[in-house]
């Protein structure tokens, strides 16, 4: 259903944007590079729906980029109204991509050795070589003894602290920049 619904939003603005006669003459009277301009409009519209429809977020920076190159290409707008206006852009993407506790822990499960999917425990699955050479899968049920989570204007910072059945503790500990968790 997702794809039928973002192919009806595709044929919508390509058929917009392309193919009427009437935008084509209001694109050629706005500006000379009007073609730039209506491509750039396709991709941030196409981008921004296809990130809400398929919650694919990297999706969110492409509508940027291309609201952004609109924004430059304005030849009416001097230079102080595009920083700001760009500066606004990149503020309201930072907001509403604002992250959240459950999803440093999606970041967490995401990584190759560990899923967390209760609130108090996580699996780590790790792998060694057996003395006779063969390799061996390691399940090991961590119990999640501490987390923390500071959201900023701009970024934010996870940490989750395991703990395994001898009393080991391991500190996982994240960045989030605009919505993408990193390592720190």
């Amino acid at each position: 259903m997702d794809y039928l619904i973002m192919s009806i939003i595709l044929v919508f603005f390509f058929y917009n944007l392309f193919l009427r006669s009437d935008v084509k003459k209001e694109w050629k009277e706005l500006s000379p590079s009007s073609s730039i301009l209506s491509y750039l409009c396709f991709g941030g519209a196409a981008s921004y729906f296809g990130a809400r429809i398929f919650e694919l977020e990297w999706l969110y920076l492409i509508a940027l980029y291309s609201v952004i190159g609109i924004l430059v290409s304005e030849r009416e707008l001097n230079t102080v109204k595009k920083i700001v206006i760009a500066i606004f852009s990149l503020l309201l993407l930072s907001i509403f991509r604002v992250p959240t506790d459950d999803s440093f822990k999606d970041y967490i499960s995401s990584k190759d050795m560990y899923q967390c999917i209760r609130d108090y425990e996580c699996v780590k699955i790790t792998s060694k070589k057996t003395p006779d050479g063969r390799q061996e899968t390691v399940v090991e049920i961590l119990r999640i003894k501490g987390r923390s989570f500071e959201w900023k204007l701009f970024y934010a910072k996870g940490s989750l602290t395991l703990e395994n059945d001898k009393g080991e503790e391991e500190t996982l500990k994240g960045i989030n920049i605009a919505g993408f968790w990193y390592d720190r």
